[in-house]
């Protein structure tokens, strides 16, 4: 599957760039330089506006730092998994395999109930697949209505796309 678009930050002039590291707490080289401006809405991803745009400040802080990211890998990941973090240090360009992958290996991968909207429990997920399984109604549309959600989480929960964990 391809990466999504990511919109590239534009080319910063010297006012710009000071002006957006006048918004970081540098500290150490090896230390979390934390965002101290805006942040989006319910994260702790940091917000910079440049013209009439919000841009993640870690993304500009690798932009700064390192240039155009290289083709088909527009992400902006972190090593320290700190959202508000801005040393250049601590960010890599990648891709959203990398980044998935990232957060698998940090534990980091919110499956199931541990996220916070999610309708389904491990046992209504067993219970889906088993009743797909027995064909009681292979219908993924009877089963998205019996249990609340959508057909498309069901297909995702039957073919294993989702709660892998889950036998």
């Amino acid at each position: 599957m391809p990466d999504r678009a990511v919109a590239e930050v534009p080319e910063l002039d010297a006012a710009t760039i000071a002006r957006f590291w006048a918004k970081v707490d540098r500290h150490g080289p090896d230390d979390c330089w934390p965002w101290t401006d805006n942040r989006y809405g319910g994260t702790e991803y940091g917000q910079f506006r440049i013209g009439e745009r919000g841009w993640g400040a870690h993304r500009v802080a690798a932009r700064i730092a390192f240039g155009r990211p290289p083709e088909g890998r527009p992400m902006t990941l972190h090593s320290c998994d700190h959202q508000f973090c801005c040393n250049p240090a601590h960010l890599r360009y990648g891709t959203q395999a990398d980044n998935v992958r990232d957060k698998q290996e940090r534990g980091r991968q919110a499956n199931g109930e541990r996220i916070g909207l999610s309708r389904l429990t491990a046992a209504k997920v067993a219970e889906i697949r088993a009743l797909y399984r027995r064909g009681h109604d292979p219908n993924q549309d009877a089963l998205a209505k019996m249990f609340g959600v959508s057909s498309s989480t069901i297909h995702y929960v039957v073919t294993g796309q989702t709660w892998r964990h889950v036998a």
